[in-house]
Order: structure tokens, then C-alpha cells, then sequence
């Protein structure tokens, strides 16, 4: 992002859903630990600050939250954010599951989302959070901004490899780092698909839901390209 973004951005919501619709987005996506489920499939998807405030015991992805926002939880758009997930699972994958969140809690008045473009990390953000402060990161153009091409000329040759190729769908972000916090806690009415690796990874996660008296909960999907992807 160069000197010339606007300094006050539109907080329209109907552009977001505008612009939702047009690139036909459905789902966001987040990863957790399957010892995780059964609380948030009850509760709702918690920020981990809060559990930590509330001296909560959960499994947590990072040992550090580098963007300082322990009270947003990292979702990413249609495809899970490769790296990280490959990180945090370490040739332990059947270990994790991930969840696909209906679109719609981005206009829920409790949930405040803030799109990255990239890493939330990152310099970039860092510095754009600098300059606009956090409620930049809510509008309509910091959300056009993760699927702008442009975005590639701000990346170091060293996150250049996480870019998405050039036929990147209209409903996948341009660096496959980008993220969308969520501040609040997300009901679990919004989580629609619980998606696993295999036939084998799929009876292991009910059976543990069923061990933990979780008898209902949202569909169980099969998508090994989201783990393997």
C-alpha cells in the first residue's frame, strides 16, 4: 500500500456484501486443534485472550500472536492459510480440524472484522495500523485490497512464495497469508462445515464428539485438498 490510500476509508457494509456476492464468497475458514471442538461447537468461537483471561485450558495454533490481537480470532477466506496450518500441524494433521464459517457473521453488529491483505503480522499491516489506526482495516477498501494484484509489489522476496498464482479465483485472496480478524465471539450457529482430511480422519473426529455427548453438530466434510492444498 503506497502514500496515496484514502486516510478515510467507507465503512459501507452493502459494498462489502456487494462485492461478497459479485466473487460468489460463502465461507470463511479457521483451523483449531480437534481437542478444541467440542467447546466451540457448545460456545462458540472464542478469542484466545479471553480464554486466557478466564484461565481457560485450549490448544492454541501459535505460541506467540505476533499481531498483538489475542482478542480477534484468525479466519481466512475460502482456503485455510497454508502455511500457517502447515506450521502448526507439523506431519500431525489428523490432530486438527478446520471449519467453514458462513459469510454472513461479517455484518454480525456484535463482530468487528478486520481484513488483512496480508499477514497480520506483518510490516505492511503493522504500518498501516500506524498511520489509519485498526478501524482502516473494517472498510470496504481494506477488503478490495486483498484481492488486488497490487498487493504483490508490497510483498519481500521472502513472503513472495505465499503468493496465489495467477489464476487465482475471484473468491481466493492474492497472498494465501491474508486474514480476517474477528473481534467478539463467534456464535456457533455460524460454523457450517467441520472439514476433515479422510474417511479414516472422519470417524475419528465423531467418534471423539460423540465421546464427548456432542450428538449434534454441523456437517462433516471430506476435502483432503484443504489440508494438503
Amino acid at each position: 500500500m503506497g502514500a496515496d490510500f484514502p486516510l478515510k476509508p467507507s465503512n459501507d457494509l452493502e459494498q462489502i456484501r456487494q462485492e461478497i456476492d459479485k466473487r460468489k464468497i460463502d465461507r470463511l475458514i479457521h483451523f483449531t486443534h480437534a481437542e478444541n471442538l467440542p467447546s466451540i461447537l457448545k460456545r462458540g468461537l472464542i478469542p484466545r485472550g479471553l480464554l486466557e483471561a478466564a484461565q481457560e485450558e485450549f490448544c492454541h495454533n501459535d505460541e506467540c500472536r505476533m499481531d498483538g490481537r489475542t482478542d480477534c480470532s484468525c479466519l481466512s477466506i475460502t482456503y485455510p492459510n497454508y502455511p500457517m496450518f502447515r506450521k502448526c500441524y507439523k506431519y500431525r494433521w489428523s490432530e486438527f480440524v478446520i471449519l467453514g464459517l458462513d459469510i454472513n457473521l461479517l455484518f454480525d453488529q456484535s463482530l468487528t472484522p478486520y481484513f488483512c491483505a496480508v499477514n497480520a503480522a506483518s510490516r505492511v499491516v503493522k504500518d498501516v495500523v500506524r498511520r489509519c489506526g485498526w478501524e482502516y482495516l473494517s472498510s470496504i477498501e481494506a477488503f478490495n485490497w486483498m484481492f488486488d494484484d497490487g498487493i504483490n509489489k508490497l510483498l519481500s522476496d521472502a513472503s513472495s512464495k505465499y503468493k496465489k498464482k495467477d489464476e487465482a479465483l475471484a473468491n481466493e485472496t492474492v497472498d494465501i497469508q491474508a486474514e480476517v480478524l474477528i473481534k467478539g465471539v463467534i456464535a456457533p450457529s455460524y460454523i457450517c462445515d467441520i472439514v476433515v482430511g479422510n474417511s479414516k480422519h472422519e470417524n475419528a473426529v465423531k467418534c471423539f464428539l460423540l465421546s464427548r455427548q456432542i450428538k449434534k453438530y454441523p456437517n462433516v466434510i471430506i476435502a483432503n485438498g484443504y489440508f494438503f492444498g
